[in-house]
């Protein structure tokens, strides 16, 4: 068992069966799958991808709002994890200058909204900056699935 300890507000335990169990039987479709995890924080970072990449799709990374902007204007993404509170550019600015840029190739891409915050209000501005969804921090890797897979394939 590895437990990572974030910098001051999370404790994530992961082991090998919890990873393992999350592996899907459509990797080859979910592969082709473009993710960017705009997250700063590196162990936040380092699990995100871990689950994201053990669920089978692929994962572009951004440190920072004004990376993921830049990354998000040269490639197209089917889904963005967007965390809200990132140095240069928080998650929010960064969410409505990809919905307002007429050029960006990911203007209509899913975005899903990472936050340590769950009060309403905060999650009110997620949706009016035009993300589509939020997961809480620390997320639940189940949690993630679940709304990734709700994302891409709809409801089961």
């Amino acid at each position: 068992m590895m437990y990572l300890n974030p910098d001051n507000y999370n404790n994530v335990v992961l082991n090998q069966h919890t990873m393992d169990t999350h592996r899907s039987t459509g990797q080859e479709a979910k592969s082709s799958i473009q993710i960017l995890l705009a997250e700063d924080n590196v162990v936040n970072q380092v699990v995100a991808t871990s689950f994201l990449e053990k669920f089978g799709y692929s994962v572009d990374l951004a440190e920072d709002g004004k990376k993921a902007l830049s990354l998000s204007e040269k490639k197209a993404y089917d889904l963005i994890l967007m965390d809200i509170q990132m140095p240069e550019m928080d998650g929010l600015e960064t969410t409505k200058c990809i919905r307002n840029q007429s050029q960006n190739p990911n203007k209509n891409s899913k975005i899903i909204a990472m936050t340590a915050s769950v009060l309403k209000s905060e999650i009110e501005k997620c949706f009016i900056a035009g993300m589509d969804e939020y997961i809480e921090k620390p997320f639940d890797p189940n949690e993630l699935e679940k709304k990734l897979s709700h994302m891409f394939y709809g409801p089961k």
